[in-house]
């Protein structure tokens, strides 16, 4: 059994799922948003035995988390709850508790990426740092709280510079509606707002890397799949490559590519560094031929890559949790 830990607007998931029901594989899909209204979770523990059964109360199946043979911890969400106001902070921490021991129950052999490690790979400081010490190009970075280390950082590097969120990018109005934010260049205008600011989030920003290509690298065990995205060919995509999707403008054209050795080395090591056995990796290849490290997703999303390139990231990444069994064939 294949344990999808995700949430219900996860496409990503709902490609597994398909793949894995075409390769007729038994696959038990978690979102986790539903936990109180179409699953329920039960621990026990005895002198001789030890279960963590998590059941599907809609379709009437159950499994029990040490026993998966493999399990993919996608976009899961916090479970939707409903008890009175001053009970919620409890009850988020208690389910919170819950969940961590559930993730532990799973066998370290089955996961495609451990939480714990993705959570460690996650931080954005922590990818440059191990970026760099595996010999990447980097981006000049600072990351600050103070508008007036901004500012400082704008001067002293006397070029354009970037903003990235150092998180998820995510924003939820009041109106519930969600926002992405992307990647762009400071303007003039917004070092003008920054001088008239007190204080600000952390903000991160960055020397602008002028840019030939992005390059997406999939990385699945010891495997690279490697994608150039012509992001400079409109000038919607030419800073974050993403922001096609908010246009209305064709996705920037996408080709193959083989990386340099050096740089697959180094791409592989980023990831045994995190103890991940998937990510995506972002890079830029400059105008002269430069490789430039940018960021590190250890929960990236693929599937426009699989259907754009036909690379086969579905199957290698079931052959990978699932092969591991000497009776699977994919």
């Amino acid at each position: 059994m294949i344990l999808l830990i995700s949430s219900k607007d996860d496409v990503t998931t709902d490609f597994l799922v398909n793949r894995l029901d075409t390769l007729e594989m038994s696959a038990f899909r978690f979102n986790t948003e539903d936990l109180y209204t179409q699953y329920s979770l039960s621990y026990e523990i005895a002198d001789e035995s030890e279960s963590y059964i998590l059941r599907d109360k809609y379709r009437n199946v159950s499994v029990d988390l040490a026993k998966v043979s493999g399990a993919i911890f996608r976009r899961p969400k916090k479970p939707v709850i409903k008890c009175v106001e001053e009970e919620l902070s409890h009850t988020a921490s208690e389910i919170d508790e819950l969940l961590r021991g559930a993730w532990a129950a799973i066998p370290e052999s089955a996961w495609l990426n451990n939480p714990l490690n993705i959570w460690k790979a996650n931080n954005k400081i922590r990818q440059l740092n191990v970026a760099r010490k595996l010999g990447f190009n980097i981006p000049v970075t600072r990351i600050a709280t103070e508008p007036q280390e901004i500012l400082l950082f704008s001067s002293d590097l006397n070029e354009e510079i970037i903003c990235k969120p150092l998180s998820h990018g995510l924003i939820q109005e009041q109106d519930e509606q969600i926002h992405c934010v992307f990647t762009s260049k400071i303007t003039e205008a917004d070092l003008d707002w920054l001088r008239k600011t007190k204080s600000i989030a952390p903000i991160l920003v960055q020397q602008h890397i002028k840019k030939d290509v992005d390059i997406r690298v999939t990385v699945i065990g010891k495997k690279l799949f490697a994608a150039e995205i012509h992001s400079q060919d409109s000038e919607v995509s030419n800073v974050d490559w993403r922001k096609w999707q908010i246009g209305s403008v064709a996705p920037p054209r996408h080709e193959c590519c083989i990386l340099p050795k050096d740089i697959s080395t180094k791409c592989l090591g980023l990831l045994e560094h995190f103890e991940l056995n998937f990510g995506c990796i972002d890079l830029i290849r400059t105008p002269e031929g430069k490789f430039v490290f940018l960021e590190i997703n250890p929960n990236g999303n693929w599937v426009w890559l699989e259907n754009q390139l036909s690379f086969p990231l579905a199957n290698e990444i079931i052959r990978l949790i699932a092969g591991r069994r000497a009776n699977v064939r994919i």
